[in-house]
């Protein structure tokens, strides 16, 4: 594989998927907010200088976007990026309590959720509309979503907070709607939903059986070319196909 782009890069999930395709010899975009709160990643670098790139910058503005696109894309305009996966994602936003974004209904707060939905499908879907001048033909762009996301394994005690859950399930519609968009299908672009399983992450929590690392494995594993374009599938599971 050529170059890969991993956001939310900097620990957890995504910095897992930074190591496993370094260790299996690709190169790598690495987009996190800010440098000075990656040292992981800054160590990956030392060992890996001509092949990992690390990009940080905020996506706040349209512009912002635009301009993290353009750091992302330098130096791959030839060969174009392969594999493009939208790890970045939060269920709180700043200054506020968790409250605000998971509920109860009452203790919602419409600028917090607001945050939640703009970083968790915004920001996915319009760096996919900038960088898809850099992708290769045949790229794969993977949206990390969440089985939360699903109408089909929907109960009253399995729901999750409320603009983590919504932003997961607009982030599925986005993969389905971007799978077929004359833009990306006239390139043979596949896009794919992920859920990653239960992780030890900050969200996923200290109990949760799977390990970042073994989360991104799970991840690059079911990306295999039998996976098809605007589908939904549990890495955690061997890619086995979610219900929407």
């Amino acid at each position: 594989m050529g170059t890969a782009v991993v956001t939310g890069a900097n620990r957890g999930i995504g910095l897992g998927l930074v190591t496993e395709l370094l260790d299996a010899g690709t190169d790598v975009v690495a987009v996190c907010r800010s440098a000075s709160h990656a040292d992981e990643l800054q160590g990956l670098q030392a060992r890996f200088p001509d092949r990992l790139a690390l990009v940080p910058g905020s996506a706040d503005t349209h512009a912002d976007i635009d301009l993290l696109a353009a750091q992302i894309a330098d130096g791959h305009r030839d060969e174009g990026i392969e594999l493009l996966i939208h790890n970045a994602a939060t269920g709180t936003a700043a200054g506020h309590a968790p409250a605000a974004t998971e509920g109860p209904l009452e203790d919602l707060r419409l600028d917090a959720v607001t945050e939640v939905m703009r970083v968790n499908v915004g920001v996915p879907l319009l760096l996919t509309a900038a960088l898809v001048p850099h992708l290769a033909r045949g790229a794969t762009v993977v949206n990390v979503s969440s089985d939360l996301a699903s109408f089909g394994l929907f109960s009253a005690d399995r729901r999750g907070g409320y603009a983590y859950s919504l932003s997961k399930t607009a982030l599925n519609r986005a993969t389905q709607m971007l799978a077929g968009d004359p833009a990306l299908t006239a390139r043979d672009i596949r896009v794919v939903s992920v859920h990653p399983g239960s992780v030890r992450t900050r969200m996923g929590g200290p109990t949760a059986p799977a390990t970042p690392q073994e989360a991104a494995r799970a991840i690059l594993a079911a990306l295999t070319p039998t996976t098809p374009t605007g589908s939904f599938v549990d890495a955690s599971a061997n890619a086995a196909p979610l219900p929407w």
